[in-house]
């Protein structure tokens, strides 16, 4: 059957080969489906840990990512051949060059189990982990959409039940229970049980449904590559010291440090990449778990994985930094006078009202309301701008946000209040703000 796979590909591919690519109107339609794709609002999530964002796709950039795949690498088009749902598989992991080189090198684990509870069926598809984490490739089937969504999954032991050590979690949100998409989990330590389970939690009206699919998670045995480093750079007077680079077959690990004596609170890297000898480049991991924050001052970035690469030189680059003097980090609410009291110098943020209702879920009710902000953006900024949240006695709260596109120059952001009583103001930590540092950092690795 795979021969037959193969010779069948090879002819696809050859005819692909023999065509010529109209790439002005694949430009084109690519730009008008992202331009459209701004425009409409989407109910479509996906939470990490507690902070979630919107992200869209053309099927153009995937059909124009296919051909390329398949023109410039047979061998990983050659090894998803025989998986069956082929195409969704090729198309979820285009974006991230380090998962298809694990599907091409057999390290795609097929599952295909499926659990069906209330009609709605789960069918984990199959999996890719290694020391540090896991993709769970999986697809939602309702046949009623207004049945329910995701409130949470996570993944169990399946013999003491217990949840494993996971660090940090990323995963699709969607109210529609429809669709082929992947949930990544970084573990705090390596894992030791293979009998798994995969935990959805289901919410419909109050109720809070669990379906559990069982799977057997094999380890292959490939150890990370360590390069340890503890080398410092300056970039505007500000200290960063690169601990060490991990490169694992699933991400590669940047685990950076920032001197506390620092001006300014630096929020992430917009460009950091590995480059080979060959001037390939892998770069920050698009649709997962992007950085897991061990301290204020320590931080492990995650890249796509180069590790099946037979590169002889790799180098770390980053140009482009975003911060912001440490005394502007705040946002700072009184609800009752519906006023910012604080906010960065720039003042980007403007309150417009205080609503009823939930608006990441359409103003689904309860007693919730939620904030309503104008905010001036800036061209390249696609960030969530807050992560936890406080009342003037000090209580910690979380809440959900969304992202509304009025326009490029500005845009609304939503933040629901707490349920429970609080005491004003509020005060918002920032994680993320529109401001750049700039230097030409680079490291070599090998």
């Amino acid at each position: 059957m795979f021969k037959d796979e193969e010779e069948k590909l090879a002819t696809w591919k050859q005819s692909i080969e023999q065509t010529d690519i109209p790439f002005d109107k694949l430009d084109q339609a690519i730009k008008l489906g992202y331009d459209r794709a701004k425009k409409e609002k989407s109910n479509r999530r996906r939470k990490i840990q507690k902070q979630s964002f919107l992200s869209i796709a053309a099927a153009a950039v995937l059909f124009l990512v296919l051909i390329t795949s398949i023109r410039v690498s047979p061998a990983f088009a050659q090894a998803v051949a025989s998986i069956p749902g082929m195409e969704k598989l090729v198309a979820i992991v285009s974006d991230n060059k380090g998962l298809q080189a694990a599907i091409k090198n057999d390290y795609y684990q097929p599952v295909g189990v499926t659990e069906t509870k209330d009609g709605i069926s789960v069918t984990l598809d199959g999996i890719i982990g290694d020391d540090t984490g896991m993709v769970l490739f999986y697809t939602i089937d309702s046949y009623n959409s207004q049945n329910g969504q995701i409130e949470s999954l996570t993944v169990l032991d399946e013999h003491s039940n217990e949840t494993l050590p996971i660090g940090t979690i990323s995963y699709s949100l969607d109210s529609a229970l429809n669709g082929f998409t992947t949930a990544t989990i970084q573990w705090k330590e390596k894992i030791k049980s293979q009998n798994l389970l995969l935990s959805f939690n289901i919410k419909k009206g109050t109720e809070i449904q669990t379906i559990d699919i069982p799977f057997t998670y094999k380890d292959l045995g490939k150890e990370g590559k360590i390069y340890s480093l503890n080398e410092t750079v300056e970039v505007k007077d500000q200290k960063i010291t690169v601990d060490s680079v991990t490169i694992n077959p699933l991400s590669t690990e940047i685990k950076v440090k920032f001197d506390p004596e620092n001006t300014m609170k630096i929020f992430g890297f917009e460009d950091l990449r590995i480059a080979n000898q060959s001037g390939e480049i892998w770069s920050s991991i698009q649709n997962g778990v992007t950085a897991s924050h061990i301290s204020d001052n320590e931080v492990i970035y995650y890249l796509q994985s180069n590790y099946f690469d037979q590169a002889k030189n790799l180098t770390l680059y980053f140009n482009k930094i975003m911060a912001l003097d440490k005394d502007q980090t705040e946002l700072v609410l009184d609800t009752e006078r519906k006023e910012i009291l604080k906010q960065p110098e720039d003042n980007r943020y403007e309150l417009i009202d205080i609503v009823n209702g939930d608006i990441v879920n359409d103003g689904d009710p309860g007693n919730k309301k939620s904030i309503v902000f104008k905010f001036r953006n800036e061209k390249g900024f696609k960030h969530f701008p807050f992560s936890e949240a406080k009342d003037a006695d000090g209580k910690n709260f979380n809440g959900f946000s969304s992202w509304q596109t009025t326009g490029r120059e500005y845009g609304d952001w939503g933040l629901e209040l707490p349920d429970e009583p609080y005491k004003n103001p509020l005060t918002y930590k920032l994680t993320a703000h529109p401001n750049w540092i700039y230097g030409d950092v680079k490291i070599k690795l090998k």
